[in-house]
């Protein structure tokens, strides 16, 4: 979205629609969501995005010269919240993409970190969800520790009418905990005890359902 504020308004031909910051999420949940099946572009629903996607690159590929340094300033204000990940296999620009964060790599070594990565599986809802994180660190005389982290997910929407669009909020959460540690035996039961590690870090993944106007937390 974020680019198309730089480039105007992006034609879709295919569909007779005109994208632009005003509209984008309105048309993409209508296409993707909202629009009855019977009424949906053959080769499916979410194909709309692809053409948005293509139509937009073609423009920016495009764009005047006096344009690259506000399109590149999106770009690194994405990359910076972590919207977006790069990857080179040139040494030097792999350096500079790590260097800055750029690349999504999980820290390396023994100490504590935070990073909250949620993946929305099973709801039609995001924009009406909120996410807290109670993240603690005790550190104990011998040098040893406890990290104890709560996700909250809260629903704010009521279910629908066809009750399709927001039946709930169903996650699923994967946390890496500091290399060497354990589940402690006050954390809840995890969906899956032995994920596969990253970078060292021992992981186990966790169900969080929060049903419409209501929450669910994972401790």
């Amino acid at each position: 979205m974020a680019q198309l504020a730089v480039i105007g308004p992006v034609p879709v031909p295919e569909y007779g629609e005109s994208v632009s910051t005003d509209n984008l999420l309105e048309r993409l949940d209508f296409y993707t969501h909202e629009q009855a099946g019977s009424e949906r572009p053959a080769g499916g629903r979410k194909l709309f995005l692809s053409a948005v996607a293509e139509a937009t690159m073609h423009i920016l590929l495009d764009a005047p010269t006096e344009r690259w340094q506000k399109l590149g300033e999106q770009m690194v204000a994405a990359f910076d919240l972590h919207e977006a990940m790069a990857w080179s296999a040139e040494p030097s620009l792999a350096a500079v993409i790590s260097e800055r964060g750029w690349d999504g790599r999980i820290p390396q070594g023994p100490g504590d970190f935070l990073a909250d990565a949620p993946f929305e599986y099973a709801a039609k809802n995001g924009r009406g969800l909120t996410r807290a994180y109670d993240h603690t660190v005790k550190i104990e005389p011998d040098g040893s520790g406890v990290v104890t982290t709560t996700v909250t997910i809260r629903n704010s929407r009521p279910a629908d009418d066809s009750g399709k669009l927001n039946l709930q909020a169903l996650f699923y959460d994967i946390f890496y905990g500091p290399a060497d540690s354990t589940i402690d035996s006050g954390a809840d039961p995890p969906f899956v005890e032995n994920e596969a590690p990253v970078g060292g870090h021992p992981a186990a993944g966790y169900v969080v359902n929060a049903l419409p106007l209501d929450q669910a937390s994972v401790k």
